[in-house]
């Protein structure tokens, strides 16, 4: 038998497929506030030049459509995190409060998600710390431990950066927070200072300024008294 030849002439049909976009971080992109509930803006947070539509050549003229922006812990804003599309990082912290949130962004580019394509970057994050809560001042006293010294103590839920104590009656005086130890436990700090009288006679103590290391300002007022009496008994 003879043989024949056929030839049979195939269309196939390549539909291009978006490829996901990238971007990039700055170096060193965690921010911390503290002591201000105003609005945080960080321009040019991110630096759109690293925007990358991904893909080859036919991706190329595609454009950074939004910047994709959550977060862990959303109590800790008045205006939660965002970035617009010229990389501008905005927030407002809220008032009273303390903590970390870890924020995720992503990117999107304009080249949709037909047959199956990726218009949506890797997640990436960063951290904001915000600290505008006040130092609560758990106890403050003053003790005559010997002789005619008089000791100042106080405890608070938070590392101080301020303290100034006044003392009045037998002899007058003021301390200040490079005259005070500190005693970590567990995240409760104690201060302890003594001031070395030399008068018997009724002092008192009273706390005038306190700060944490955000200046956050702590109530002031606590006021405590002790009379130091070294004469020999009759």
């Amino acid at each position: 038998p003879g043989s024949s030849t056929e030839t049979i002439t195939v269309s196939v049909t390549i539909n291009a497929v978006n490829d996901a976009p990238s971007f990039s971080l700055p170096a060193d992109p965690d921010q911390s506030v503290g002591n201000d509930t105003s609005q945080q803006t960080n321009t040019s947070f991110i630096d759109t030049v690293t925007f990358d539509p991904g893909g080859g050549s036919d991706e190329s003229a595609q454009s950074l459509s939004d910047f994709l922006v959550s977060n862990d812990n959303n109590t800790l804003f008045d205006t939660q995190p965002d970035i617009d599309n010229s990389g501008d990082l905005t927030y407002t912290p809220a008032d009273s409060v303390e903590g970390t949130a870890t924020v995720d962004v992503q990117v999107t580019d304009d080249g949709g998600t037909s047959n199956g394509g990726n218009n949506t970057s890797a997640s990436k994050s960063f951290d904001i710390t915000v600290d505008n809560r006040a130092p609560s001042i758990l106890s403050f006293g003053v003790s005559n431990p010997s002789g005619q010294d008089i000791t100042v103590s106080l405890d608070s839920d938070d590392q101080l950066s301020t303290i100034n104590v006044s003392i009045s009656g037998a002899e007058m005086t003021a301390l200040t927070r490079s005259d005070f130890t500190e005693t970590n436990s567990s995240g409760s700090y104690t201060y302890d200072a003594t001031y070395s009288g030399s008068s018997d006679g009724d002092y008192t103590a009273t706390l005038d300024a306190v700060s944490d290391t955000a200046n956050n300002n702590g109530i002031s007022g606590h006021s405590d008294s002790v009379t130091v009496d070294t004469s020999s008994p009759s």
